[in-house]
C-alpha cells in the first residue's frame, strides 16, 4: 500500500505522478488528490524531468574535483573486498 501511494503521488506540480507516466492515466489510490483536468503535453514532462534532473546532477557535483591524469608506470593503491591494499 505503501508503494502505491508512493508511486501514486505527483512528482511536481506540473508533472504527473511515475504511475501516471507509465500508464498515460490516473491511477487510483486511497490519497485525497485534487484532480487538475488540464494534461500538459508529453514533450513538456520531459522536458520539465530533464531540467529537474540537470539541477539535482549540478548540485551533486558541486563538490567533486577531477582527478590529475596519471601518468604510465605510476603505482595506483586498490583496495579489495578483503581489505588488503597493493
Amino acid at each position: 500500500m505503501a508503494l502505491l501511494c508512493i508511486r501514486t503521488t505527483s512528482i511536481d506540480s506540473q508533472i504527473p505522478s511515475p504511475a501516471e507516466l507509465l500508464y498515460n492515466r490516473k491511477i487510483r489510490s486511497t490519497l485525497p488528490t485534487q484532480i487538475h483536468n488540464n494534461n500538459p503535453h508529453k514533450d513538456e514532462i520531459s522536458e520539465r524531468l530533464q531540467t529537474r534532473q540537470s539541477t539535482q546532477k549540478d548540485y551533486y557535483d558541486k563538490g567533486t574535483q577531477l582527478q590529475p591524469p596519471r601518468m604510465p608506470g605510476q603505482r595506483v593503491y586498490v583496495q579489495t573486498q578483503t581489505g588488503n591494499k597493493r
